[in-house]
């Protein structure tokens, strides 16, 4: 029978508060105390959002689990798998099956050090209770924290500052402060103004292609990625977030004159488009 260890963080939030270091630290004295020696230890740091993919007893495909998918390789029967708790292992109930078949499927099971009386193999009923008691409760702070993130991040927009994403082109994070990207802007006030002109998304498309500009992530520009640029109201210096807006404290690119003039634009080709 062999121990190992397995560490997980999912989030920015766990990173700060629960992270790896945290968690060896609980493993490490966990396995002095209990005479226990690790053959190995496994973690997966700061993969946010990695989901488990089921497709039988053994075949795990999954992003950001790594450290997971080369400890699953090589239990053999009657291994220990010691984690802090049961949440490092599965962040949901569709991931909690997938795990415990596949370390079932393996013959192994889990000691969880601050869930003590769990066991993937328990049929006592109490035991059964406190542990999805203890589940139940993992998974409400965890609902509790996004909760508090997002009204962070509402607060803040209402500041008229952008509280969180990708900043749009044209735009760039410094920091915790979005500013104007030089370049960028440029070209979106020429995708403005050639709007103006030819009153066509594929139009311009290709005459911004044709000058050799390329997207945020260096793809050529297309009717969509144009459309997306000329109704951002971000560009006049409105912020929103979550169905409202608010003036911002950025820097705007298109004056709002102009903004409401593209849109304006839009809107007539459209009516045109379904009077036809």
């Amino acid at each position: 029978m062999n121990y190992y260890s397995y560490m997980r963080i999912s989030t920015e939030t766990q990173a700060e508060t629960n992270g790896v270091q945290m968690q060896k630290k609980v493993v490490s004295d966990y396995c002095k105390n209990n005479g226990i020696e690790l053959s190995g230890c496994f973690e997966d740091e700061a993969k946010s959002g990695a989901k488990l993919e089921y497709k039988n007893s053994l075949d795990i495909s999954v992003s950001g689990r790594a450290g997971f998918i080369d400890l699953l390789a090589i239990l053999q029967k009657g291994d220990k798998i010691i984690v802090q708790n049961t949440s490092r292992l599965w962040r949901s109930q569709f991931d909690q099956v997938v795990v415990t078949k596949s370390l079932i499927d393996a013959g192994a099971d889990v000691i969880s050090i601050e869930q003590p009386t769990f066991s993937l193999y328990n049929q006592d009923a109490n035991d059964f209770l406190i542990n999805s008691i203890f589940q139940i409760l993992d998974q409400y702070d965890k609902m509790m924290i996004a909760t508090k993130l997002a009204k962070g991040r509402r607060a803040k927009a209402a500041t008229g500052a952008k509280s969180c994403g990708c900043a749009p082109f044209g735009y760039m994070w410094r920091g915790r402060e979005i500013e104007v990207d030089a370049d960028a802007a440029e070209v979106v006030k020429l995708i403005f103004s050639k709007y103006e002109e030819l009153k066509n998304l594929r139009k311009v498309a290709e005459a911004i292609n044709a000058e050799g500009y390329k997207s945020k992530r260096n793809n050529p520009f297309n009717k969509m990625s144009i459309k997306n640029i000329l109704t951002n109201s971000f560009y006049k210096g409105v912020n929103t977030y979550a169905g409202a807006s608010v003036e911002g404290v950025h820097t705007p690119i298109i004056s709002a004159e102009q903004f409401d003039r593209v849109q304006d634009l839009m809107k007539s080709r459209t009516n045109k488009k379904q009077v036809a």
